[in-house]
């Protein structure tokens, strides 16, 4: 069985060409405020360029830091983890859960905790990560062997030597996972 089709009048043709016309000039007015609304993001500065920007805006429409905070409290419904050491096993790996917690005591609708995992090669990348973020970072750091040995090293050392102790003190916490031998 074969389909039927009418021929293309001549009229058919200009109405195809204009509505492609349309389209292409939709399409580029769309991706041009795309591509401005990306702009207008990456180099937009709040004013003054102060990290405490979207706190100080909350406050200047009338609501207190601390209505804020209840009601993120109310709306999360979160509960906030213990930072207390804990061994754990997960399938063949020991997971030594905050080997090291953070000083600072910060709830779970207070902010949000940075997450991530690596290795003690990693720790490098702590301190400027830190600088940037300025608030809770959670650390996984695979230890097996001997690498066990130098991420309590890495991690003594951020903690105690580095000039930016206080700031790891305060926000860091690292887990340690490793095999069974």
């Amino acid at each position: 069985m074969t389909a039927n089709y009418k021929p293309l009048r001549a009229d058919d043709a200009e109405m195809i060409a204009r509505r492609s016309t349309v389209l292409r000039t939709v399409l580029l007015l769309v991706i041009l405020s795309f591509v401005l609304f990306c702009l207008l993001g990456y180099y937009y500065q709040p004013a003054g360029g102060n990290r405490e920007y979207a706190r100080n805006q909350y406050l200047l429409e009338g609501a207190s830091h601390e209505a804020l905070l209840r009601r993120l409290k109310t709306i999360l419904n979160c509960n906030t983890p213990s930072n207390g050491f804990q061994l754990e096993t997960h399938g063949d790996h020991y997971l030594l859960r905050n080997f090291y917690a953070p000083e600072r005591i910060v709830h779970c609708y207070e902010t949000i905790t940075y997450t991530t995992h690596g290795d003690y090669t990693f720790l490098e990348n702590v301190v400027p990560l830190l600088e940037r973020w300025l608030a809770p970072v959670s650390i996984a750091l695979y230890a097996p062997g001997v690498d066990l040995d130098r991420s309590v090293a890495l991690i003594q050392y951020l903690l105690e030597c580095h000039e930016q102790r206080a700031l790891v003190r305060d926000f860091v916490s690292f887990h340690l996972y490793f095999e069974f031998e």
